[in-house]
């Protein structure tokens, strides 16, 4: 009841600034401002001006405090205001944006600019901080994200983009692998499948460039940087795959899988674990789920079936929940004994 009750209120909250745009929108194209005498009309002109772009995002940030909405839109808020009402009003009644946008604007451009700079700074800081205790790139980007940032959902988002530069163009070197460390490619599909999308890519993006750029350069130039933005995706997920191993811990088993998903499986919580180089015959009513992005495509050797259901992350974090997970694992066999389940 208590949930629900603040839910409404949320969204009561939301309909405020909503309701502040309308009213401002219907003034502004209203007979009020262009059928009225000149000091009249200056002064709704004034009105709406302010409201779109003080009151506006005042009550939009008022809404959000509470919320895990990033502060940090309140800013595209106000210039979608600003922007707003110099569209909206007449060019005679210009003169209270054109000082918000001369005077108010580069010190909002400041603001922003430096809350970046401190935000990249203390990323860079976490990152050093969590490297020397020698967790992997991506781990000790995605913690140290998520402890500046306070929020998961974005810090998986940046840690998949910088993970797929660096790994794609920076980190070369492989990391040692320890006696309880396993790779998941050398048996594996995946490396091959991913090359040939590669290829693919490469070869129809050329071609598609060209054939598109008789008819319209712009989407052409758009497909290309496109193509060239999945490219670095697979190119980093590729490396990543070959340097971040599964591990088996003291009480439970990560599972990496480049740059692109990632699980955690208690021991304790292992029911029991099947290899086979077929399909497996999953019982019916348990829930099925693979970290790999395409599935059955890339195929799989070694099942956990689980007391209940835990979470599996996605790309870009996107979590899913199952009782039975289906893996591939260099060296399966000897992984299976390694696990230990009790």
């Amino acid at each position: 009841m208590k949930t629900k009750k603040l839910y409404h209120c949320q969204i009561a909250l939301f309909l405020l600034p909503l309701s502040v745009l309308v009213v401002a929108i219907l003034l502004a194209k209203s007979q009020f401002l262009h059928g009225n005498t000149d000091s009249n009309s200056a002064d709704i002109a004034l009105g709406v001006t302010l409201d779109l772009t003080l009151t506006l995002p005042l009550l939009y940030f008022l809404a959000i405090r509470k919320t895990r909405v990033p502060k940090i839109t309140l800013i595209p808020v106000f210039v979608f205001g600003l922007v707003l009402a110099k569209f909206l009003l007449p060019n005679d009644h210009h003169s209270i944006a054109d000082f918000i946008q001369a005077f108010v604007l580069p010190m909002v451009e400041f603001v922003v600019v430096s809350f970046i700079g401190y935000k990249v700074y203390t990323i860079r800081k976490a990152f050093k901080a969590a490297q020397e205790r020698k967790i992997d790139f991506y781990e000790a980007f995605l913690g140290a994200a998520v402890e500046v940032t306070k929020n998961k959902k974005l810090s998986h988002f940046l840690t998949t983009e910088i993970a797929a530069i660096g790994y794609a163009f920076f980190i070369w070197k492989k990391p040692a692998r320890a006696e309880n460390e396993f790779t998941i490619y050398k048996d594996s599909a995946n490396l091959a499948i991913f090359g040939a999308v590669i290829l693919a890519i490469v070869a129809e993006g050329f071609a598609i460039h060209f054939w598109i750029e008789r008819y319209s350069p712009v989407a052409a130039w758009i497909l290309s940087i496109a193509s060239a933005y999945f490219l670095i995706q697979i190119l980093g997920h590729i490396k990543a795959i070959k340097r971040r191993y599964v591990s088996i811990e003291e009480d439970k088993i990560i599972y990496r899988y480049g740059i692109f998903g990632r699980v955690e499986i208690p021991k304790d919580l292992i029911e029991k674990i099947e290899v086979s180089n077929f399909d497996f015959k999953i019982p019916e009513g348990r829930k099925i789920q693979r970290v790999n992005l395409l599935n059955e495509v890339e195929g799989a050797n070694i099942a956990f079936y689980l007391k209940e259901e835990i979470e599996v992350e996605k790309i870009y974090g996107i979590k899913k929940v199952g009782d039975v997970l289906v893996l591939h694992v260099d060296d399966a066999k000897r992984f299976q004994s390694e696990c230990n389940p009790t």
